[in-house]
């Protein structure tokens, strides 16, 4: 009988062909074909991802206790003085880098922001640092009582998912928005997410302006906007047209000069009536 190499195949008993372990000359490691299959669930506990989670709760819980003698210094009477300013400060900043490096906002960011929110509007309740909005167009420092941070992140939350049902942007927008809404409340929350749209969308016409011209700008506009309000009438966008408007846009940036902006205390009445 004729010696065939072997080919990590075996004939099982009823006829069919399996799969069999395959030793590994170099390494001397027997595996299968199914070991080498990475599930999602083992991909999101990789060492790194655990530090970065680990990372996400430690740092601000070790900053917290002392933040508001610091930050009376930094931001003397403003929102970012009081322990959930940190929070934004720093979950904003951590969003702002990562969309900016890899157009990604990742869990273990917004969720931390998120949980914290909760943690200390929760505990004002006891500890009597909940705040009143105060006049004009700034948020005091301090927090906003735990059903104002319900409201906000629900505020922030609905307007977020029909954005991304109608454009196909990132879950990460709409999780930093909530957040963002969590710690703010409704009121200037909302604001932040109108103005990181306007000036997100600015920022996106002026440079897809200077690289395609605004002829092709404006038409794709119309054609896009258009051929949804009025398909009978108006053709939708070409293939190379449509290529225009593909690709994720990152709003970190974006959300973190809105926030600094509505926060800042800027007359902004020009564009809001609430």
């Amino acid at each position: 009988m004729p010696n065939w190499p072997s080919t990590g195949l075996r004939n099982s008993p009823s006829g069919d062909v399996s799969k069999s372990p395959v030793p590994d000359k170099e390494s001397n490691i027997v595996t299968t074909s199914s070991s080498l299959t990475v599930s999602p669930q083992e991909r999101s506990l990789s060492p790194r991802r655990q530090w970065s989670w680990i990372v996400a709760f430690a740092v601000p819980g070790m900053i917290l206790p002392l933040w508001p003698m610091a930050g009376s210094q930094f931001f003397p009477g403003h929102f970012m003085s009081g322990r959930s300013g940190l929070v934004l400060l720093l979950m904003l900043t951590v969003a702002a880098i990562t969309d900016i490096r890899g157009k990604k906002i990742f869990n273990w960011t917004t969720y931390p922001g998120f949980i914290f929110a909760l943690i200390l509007n929760a505990s004002s309740i006891w500890i009597g640092d909940s705040q009143a909005l105060s006049e004009g167009n700034q948020l005091a420092p301090g927090e906003i009582g735990l059903w104002a941070s319900a409201l906000g992140a629900l505020a922030c939350f609905f307007p977020m998912i029909m954005i991304r049902n109608f454009t196909g942007g990132g879950a990460g927008d709409v999780k930093l928005a909530t957040a963002i809404g969590a710690l703010v409340g409704a009121q200037f929350g909302l604001k932040i997410v109108v103005f990181c749209y306007l000036i997100g969308g600015v920022s996106a016409l002026i440079l897809l302006t200077w690289t395609n011209g605004p002829w092709q700008v404006f038409i794709t506009l119309i054609r896009r906007i258009g051929s949804r309000l009025l398909p009978m009438y108006v053709l939708p966008p070409t293939n190379e047209q449509a290529l225009l408007f593909q690709g994720r846009m990152a709003l970190g940036p974006y959300f973190a000069l809105s926030a600094l902006y509505v926060l800042s205390g800027v007359d902004n009445s020009w564009l809001f009536a609430f």
